[in-house]
Protein backbone atom coordinates (compact mmCIF):
# COMPACT_ATOMS: atom_id res chain seq x y z
CA UNK A 1 0.00 0.00 0.00
CA UNK A 2 1.32 3.25 -1.30
CA UNK A 3 1.79 6.40 1.51
CA UNK A 4 0.89 9.75 0.52
CA UNK A 5 3.60 12.12 -0.34
CA UNK A 6 2.81 14.04 3.05
CA UNK A 7 3.37 11.17 5.11
CA UNK A 8 6.77 10.38 3.32
CA UNK A 9 7.59 14.42 3.67
CA UNK A 10 6.82 14.94 7.09
CA UNK A 11 8.80 14.79 10.49
CA UNK A 12 6.73 12.25 12.96
CA UNK A 13 6.59 13.13 16.54
CA UNK A 14 5.53 11.06 19.12
CA UNK A 15 2.67 11.03 21.60
CA UNK A 16 4.75 11.11 24.49
CA UNK A 17 6.80 13.91 23.10
CA UNK A 18 3.49 15.87 21.44
CA UNK A 19 2.33 15.40 25.76
CA UNK A 20 5.55 17.06 27.19
CA UNK A 21 5.36 19.83 24.35
CA UNK A 22 1.86 20.34 25.14
CA UNK A 23 1.95 20.64 28.97
CA UNK A 24 4.41 23.49 28.83
CA UNK A 25 1.89 25.74 27.08
CA UNK A 26 -1.06 24.46 29.08
CA UNK A 27 -2.61 22.57 26.66
CA UNK A 28 -6.54 22.58 28.16
CA UNK A 29 -6.12 26.15 27.73
CA UNK A 30 -5.77 26.48 24.44
CA UNK A 31 -8.49 23.61 23.78
CA UNK A 32 -11.03 25.69 24.83
CA UNK A 33 -14.05 25.43 27.08
CA UNK A 34 -15.72 22.52 25.35
CA UNK A 35 -12.25 20.25 25.85
CA UNK A 36 -12.31 21.55 29.52
CA UNK A 37 -15.83 20.02 30.19
CA UNK A 38 -14.98 16.45 28.62
CA UNK A 39 -12.17 16.42 30.72
CA UNK A 40 -14.06 17.35 33.90
CA UNK A 41 -16.33 14.97 32.42
CA UNK A 42 -13.64 12.07 32.30
CA UNK A 43 -12.53 12.85 36.05
CA UNK A 44 -16.37 12.40 37.47
CA UNK A 45 -16.82 8.80 35.27
CA UNK A 46 -16.75 6.14 37.77
CA UNK A 47 -15.02 2.39 36.92
CA UNK A 48 -12.58 1.42 33.68
CA UNK A 49 -14.31 1.53 31.06
CA UNK A 50 -11.15 0.80 28.74
CA UNK A 51 -7.66 -0.80 29.19
CA UNK A 52 -6.31 0.86 26.74
CA UNK A 53 -2.96 1.99 25.65
CA UNK A 54 -1.34 4.11 23.14
CA UNK A 55 0.97 2.61 20.01
CA UNK A 56 3.09 5.31 18.05
CA UNK A 57 3.56 4.07 14.54
CA UNK A 58 6.06 6.58 13.61
CA UNK A 59 8.93 6.04 10.69
CA UNK A 60 11.67 6.69 13.63
CA UNK A 61 14.27 8.46 13.98
CA UNK A 62 17.16 6.91 13.44
CA UNK A 63 17.87 3.52 11.30
CA UNK A 64 17.73 1.81 14.83
CA UNK A 65 14.73 2.49 15.50
CA UNK A 66 13.14 2.50 12.15
CA UNK A 67 9.19 0.79 11.91
CA UNK A 68 9.73 -2.84 11.56
CA UNK A 69 6.49 -5.16 11.43
CA UNK A 70 8.15 -7.92 13.22
CA UNK A 71 8.90 -5.38 16.30
CA UNK A 72 4.61 -4.18 16.11
CA UNK A 73 3.69 -7.63 16.18
CA UNK A 74 6.17 -8.29 19.30
CA UNK A 75 4.81 -5.55 20.78
CA UNK A 76 0.81 -6.05 19.73
CA UNK A 77 1.04 -9.31 21.33
CA UNK A 78 2.40 -7.62 24.30
CA UNK A 79 0.15 -5.42 24.59
CA UNK A 80 -2.88 -8.18 24.41
CA UNK A 81 -1.26 -10.71 26.37
CA UNK A 82 1.00 -9.83 28.95
CA UNK A 83 -0.31 -5.95 29.63
CA UNK A 84 -4.01 -7.02 29.29
CA UNK A 85 -5.26 -4.33 27.18
CA UNK A 86 -8.67 -4.80 25.55
CA UNK A 87 -8.12 -1.26 23.52
CA UNK A 88 -4.82 0.01 21.59
CA UNK A 89 -4.87 3.66 19.83
CA UNK A 90 -3.02 3.24 16.93
CA UNK A 91 -1.81 6.75 16.17
CA UNK A 92 1.21 8.14 13.92
CA UNK A 93 2.03 8.94 10.25
CA UNK A 94 2.03 6.80 6.81
CA UNK A 95 -1.37 4.85 6.04
CA UNK A 96 0.57 1.34 5.79
CA UNK A 97 2.13 1.03 9.17
CA UNK A 98 -0.97 2.28 10.71
CA UNK A 99 -3.14 -0.32 8.76
CA UNK A 100 -0.58 -3.47 9.25
CA UNK A 101 -0.79 -2.28 13.07
CA UNK A 102 -4.48 -1.87 12.98
CA UNK A 103 -5.03 -5.18 11.44
CA UNK A 104 -2.82 -7.14 13.77
CA UNK A 105 -4.79 -5.53 17.07
CA UNK A 106 -8.04 -6.64 15.57
CA UNK A 107 -6.76 -10.41 14.61
CA UNK A 108 -5.77 -10.46 18.86
CA UNK A 109 -9.05 -9.29 19.59
CA UNK A 110 -8.52 -5.49 20.98
CA UNK A 111 -10.50 -2.81 20.45
CA UNK A 112 -8.93 -0.61 17.76
CA UNK A 113 -8.57 3.37 17.62
CA UNK A 114 -7.49 4.28 14.71
CA UNK A 115 -5.96 7.46 14.90
CA UNK A 116 -3.66 9.48 12.15
CA UNK A 117 -1.49 12.09 12.88
CA UNK A 118 0.09 13.74 10.00
CA UNK A 119 2.01 16.69 11.25
CA UNK A 120 3.89 19.66 9.69
CA UNK A 121 2.57 18.84 6.20
CA UNK A 122 0.23 20.38 3.60
CA UNK A 123 -3.32 20.55 5.14
CA UNK A 124 -4.24 18.96 1.32
CA UNK A 125 -2.07 16.13 2.46
CA UNK A 126 -3.41 15.83 5.59
CA UNK A 127 -6.40 15.58 4.70
CA UNK A 128 -5.59 12.78 1.81
CA UNK A 129 -3.70 11.15 4.86
CA UNK A 130 -6.95 10.88 6.93
CA UNK A 131 -9.25 10.00 4.01
CA UNK A 132 -7.02 7.09 3.04
CA UNK A 133 -6.73 5.94 7.01
CA UNK A 134 -10.63 6.14 7.12
CA UNK A 135 -11.16 4.05 3.78
CA UNK A 136 -9.34 1.06 5.48
CA UNK A 137 -10.87 1.41 9.04
CA UNK A 138 -14.59 1.54 7.33
CA UNK A 139 -13.38 -1.92 5.77
CA UNK A 140 -11.90 -3.09 9.04
CA UNK A 141 -15.08 -2.25 10.75
CA UNK A 142 -17.17 -3.99 7.82
CA UNK A 143 -15.79 -7.18 8.42
CA UNK A 144 -16.44 -7.47 11.81
CA UNK A 145 -13.72 -5.60 13.84
CA UNK A 146 -14.01 -2.97 16.12
CA UNK A 147 -12.82 0.05 15.20
CA UNK A 148 -13.20 3.48 16.16
CA UNK A 149 -11.58 6.65 14.22
CA UNK A 150 -10.10 9.69 15.07
CA UNK A 151 -9.59 12.11 12.83
CA UNK A 152 -6.20 13.71 14.09
CA UNK A 153 -5.14 15.01 17.68
CA UNK A 154 -4.88 18.83 18.30
CA UNK A 155 -4.88 20.50 15.37
CA UNK A 156 -3.80 23.93 16.78
CA UNK A 157 -0.15 21.91 16.46
CA UNK A 158 0.52 19.75 14.31
CA UNK A 159 -1.73 21.64 11.17
CA UNK A 160 0.19 24.61 9.35
CA UNK A 161 -1.44 27.82 9.57
CA UNK A 162 -3.28 27.55 12.58
CA UNK A 163 -0.52 28.70 14.44
CA UNK A 164 2.08 30.87 13.23
CA UNK A 165 5.28 28.89 12.54
CA UNK A 166 6.57 26.01 10.38
CA UNK A 167 7.17 23.03 12.38
CA UNK A 168 5.17 21.64 16.08
CA UNK A 169 8.08 23.66 18.19
CA UNK A 170 8.22 26.88 16.22
CA UNK A 171 4.33 26.73 17.35
CA UNK A 172 4.90 26.20 20.33
CA UNK A 173 7.48 28.86 20.86
CA UNK A 174 4.81 31.30 19.36
CA UNK A 175 2.67 31.00 21.60
CA UNK A 176 4.75 30.63 24.71
CA UNK A 177 6.06 34.20 23.00
CA UNK A 178 2.17 35.58 23.30
CA UNK A 179 2.70 36.27 19.62
CA UNK A 180 -0.42 34.89 18.86
CA UNK A 181 -4.11 35.82 17.92
CA UNK A 182 -6.16 33.50 19.84
CA UNK A 183 -9.61 34.75 18.62
CA UNK A 184 -8.05 33.58 14.95
CA UNK A 185 -6.47 30.63 16.21
CA UNK A 186 -9.87 29.31 17.41
CA UNK A 187 -11.94 29.70 14.37
CA UNK A 188 -8.88 28.47 12.06
CA UNK A 189 -8.77 25.83 14.13
CA UNK A 190 -12.53 25.11 14.50
CA UNK A 191 -12.46 25.68 10.46
CA UNK A 192 -9.93 22.89 10.07
CA UNK A 193 -11.51 20.44 12.56
CA UNK A 194 -14.74 20.93 10.68
CA UNK A 195 -13.02 19.96 7.32
CA UNK A 196 -11.50 17.02 8.08
CA UNK A 197 -14.38 15.92 10.03
CA UNK A 198 -16.51 16.00 6.90
CA UNK A 199 -13.54 13.75 5.14
CA UNK A 200 -13.50 11.32 8.17
CA UNK A 201 -17.24 11.06 7.77
CA UNK A 202 -17.50 10.56 4.44
CA UNK A 203 -15.17 7.34 4.53
CA UNK A 204 -16.04 6.26 7.82
CA UNK A 205 -19.39 5.17 9.05
CA UNK A 206 -18.35 4.08 12.94
CA UNK A 207 -17.67 6.16 15.94
CA UNK A 208 -16.09 8.98 14.46
CA UNK A 209 -13.61 11.52 17.10
CA UNK A 210 -11.01 13.75 17.52
CA UNK A 211 -8.38 13.03 20.47
CA UNK A 212 -7.20 16.52 23.04
CA UNK A 213 -4.66 15.94 25.13
CA UNK A 214 -6.26 16.94 28.07
CA UNK A 215 -8.84 14.56 28.00
CA UNK A 216 -7.20 11.54 27.85
CA UNK A 217 -4.72 10.01 30.87
CA UNK A 218 -2.35 8.57 27.99
CA UNK A 219 0.60 6.20 28.49
CA UNK A 220 2.37 5.05 25.68
CA UNK A 221 3.81 1.44 25.61
CA UNK A 222 7.30 2.11 23.89
CA UNK A 223 9.21 4.87 23.10
CA UNK A 224 11.82 3.48 20.69
CA UNK A 225 13.68 6.84 20.36
CA UNK A 226 14.22 7.59 24.45
CA UNK A 227 16.34 5.04 25.02
CA UNK A 228 17.29 4.13 28.58
CA UNK A 229 20.51 5.34 29.91
CA UNK A 230 21.09 4.33 33.77
CA UNK A 231 24.78 5.36 34.00
CA UNK A 232 23.96 8.92 32.71
CA UNK A 233 20.83 10.32 34.55
CA UNK A 234 21.25 13.81 33.14
CA UNK A 235 20.81 11.71 29.83
CA UNK A 236 18.27 9.81 30.50
CA UNK A 237 15.62 10.81 27.60
CA UNK A 238 13.38 7.84 29.12
CA UNK A 239 12.86 9.79 32.44
CA UNK A 240 11.05 12.32 30.29
CA UNK A 241 8.92 9.10 28.85
CA UNK A 242 5.56 8.60 28.93
CA UNK A 243 5.66 4.72 28.17
CA UNK A 244 5.49 2.08 30.26
CA UNK A 245 8.58 0.01 29.10
CA UNK A 246 12.24 1.17 28.99
CA UNK A 247 14.16 0.95 25.69
CA UNK A 248 17.55 -1.04 26.74
CA UNK A 249 20.32 -0.33 23.24
CA UNK A 250 22.30 -3.64 22.57
CA UNK A 251 25.23 -1.32 21.90
CA UNK A 252 26.00 2.12 23.27
CA UNK A 253 23.32 4.23 24.44
CA UNK A 254 23.75 7.25 21.60
CA UNK A 255 24.69 4.84 18.86
CA UNK A 256 21.67 5.80 16.46
CA UNK A 257 21.88 2.15 14.35
CA UNK A 258 21.86 0.27 17.48
CA UNK A 259 20.21 -2.68 18.21
CA UNK A 260 17.36 -2.70 20.95
CA UNK A 261 14.99 -4.14 22.96
CA UNK A 262 12.71 -3.06 25.55
CA UNK A 263 11.62 -3.83 29.28
CA UNK A 264 8.69 -3.61 31.30
CA UNK A 265 9.04 -1.02 33.44
CA UNK A 266 7.19 -0.58 37.03
CA UNK A 267 4.41 1.39 35.37
CA UNK A 268 3.89 -1.68 33.23
CA UNK A 269 3.07 -4.26 35.79
CA UNK A 270 0.95 -2.15 38.21
CA UNK A 271 -1.14 -1.40 34.96
CA UNK A 272 -1.04 -4.78 33.82
CA UNK A 273 -1.81 -5.49 37.79
CA UNK A 274 -4.93 -3.03 37.24
CA UNK A 275 -5.86 -4.44 33.68
CA UNK A 276 -5.88 -8.05 34.35
CA UNK A 277 -7.99 -7.89 37.45
CA UNK A 278 -10.57 -5.50 35.47
CA UNK A 279 -10.53 -8.42 32.65
CA UNK A 280 -11.66 -10.82 35.23
CA UNK A 281 -14.37 -9.01 36.56
CA UNK A 282 -15.41 -8.62 33.47
CA UNK A 283 -14.88 -12.29 32.11
CA UNK A 284 -16.65 -12.90 34.79
CA UNK A 285 -19.61 -11.03 34.20
CA UNK A 286 -19.53 -12.20 30.46
CA UNK A 287 -20.27 -15.88 31.72
CA UNK A 288 -22.69 -14.80 34.24
CA UNK A 289 -24.68 -13.33 31.38
CA UNK A 290 -23.94 -16.13 28.84
CA UNK A 291 -25.28 -18.41 30.69
CA UNK A 292 -28.70 -16.52 30.65
CA UNK A 293 -29.14 -16.74 27.20
CA UNK A 294 -30.70 -18.90 24.82
CA UNK A 295 -28.50 -21.24 22.55
CA UNK A 296 -29.92 -20.09 19.54
CA UNK A 297 -28.86 -16.21 20.50
CA UNK A 298 -25.48 -17.51 21.72
CA UNK A 299 -25.22 -19.19 18.04
CA UNK A 300 -26.04 -16.29 16.59
CA UNK A 301 -23.69 -13.91 17.85
CA UNK A 302 -20.68 -16.38 17.74
CA UNK A 303 -21.21 -16.05 14.37
CA UNK A 304 -20.83 -12.46 14.17
CA UNK A 305 -17.62 -12.25 16.24
CA UNK A 306 -14.52 -10.32 14.96
CA UNK A 307 -12.60 -13.85 15.18
CA UNK A 308 -14.55 -15.66 13.09
CA UNK A 309 -13.87 -12.97 10.28
CA UNK A 310 -11.00 -12.84 7.69
CA UNK A 311 -9.07 -8.94 7.88
CA UNK A 312 -7.96 -7.89 5.11
CA UNK A 313 -4.38 -6.79 5.00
Amino acid sequence: MAETKGSRQAKGISWAQFLARAATVGAAGVAGPAGQARAAQARRGRGLRRRGVVSTVGAGKTPGTAWSARQMRHDIRAIREDLHADTVDVMGDGVERLTKTAVEAAERGLHVWLQPTLGDAPRRDILEHIAETGRFAERLRRQGARVDFSVGCEFWLFVPGILPGETVLERIDNLQNGTVDRPGMQRRLAEFTVRAAKVGRSVFRGNLGYAAAQSIDAREFISADAPHRPDEPRLDLDMASYALTKVIRVRRPDDPASGWHWEPKEAFRAVARRYGAAGHRTSQSQERSEAGRSPVARKRETARSPQALPLAR
